[in-house]
């Protein structure tokens, strides 16, 4: 069955170039670690469960995409299997707690690769 909202997310997928399409994983990330805070104050374990994963999976996809040639991507891929692993005890423990702990850190690389790329387009 068409869906007019997962065809409108796959060509703004398909149409940006990479550094648009990190920036929009950040974002990804972000709002499903929001959610799954929200998730686990209400006590919808499942819920919270489902964006843990996805965070999970975002944070794998960055990971997978690191050009191994870069000094720098050895120490993003260090970063970002830490926080999948914040991630995950976050979903074992389902403590607030440890999501409020990589939140800030997401945040930062959003920020920070949001900056990246305005300062590289002038």
């Amino acid at each position: 069955m068409f869906n007019p909202q997962n065809a409108y997310v796959q060509s703004q997928v398909m149409t940006q170039k990479p550094e648009k399409l990190v920036l929009l994983v950040f974002e990804e990330i972000r709002k499903a670690l929001r959610r799954s805070l929200v998730a686990l104050r209400r006590k919808e374990l499942e819920a919270a469960h489902k964006d843990l994963v996805r965070a999970q999976d975002l944070l794998g996809e960055l990971s997978a995409a690191l050009d191994p040639e870069y000094e720098i991507s050895i120490a993003m891929g260090q970063l970002y299997d830490y926080l999948s692993q914040r991630i995950l005890a976050a979903n074992i423990s389902k403590n607030p707690q440890d999501i409020e702990e990589v939140l800030p850190f997401i945040e930062e690389l959003k920020d920070t690769w949001s900056a990246a790329i305005e300062h590289v387009s002038r």
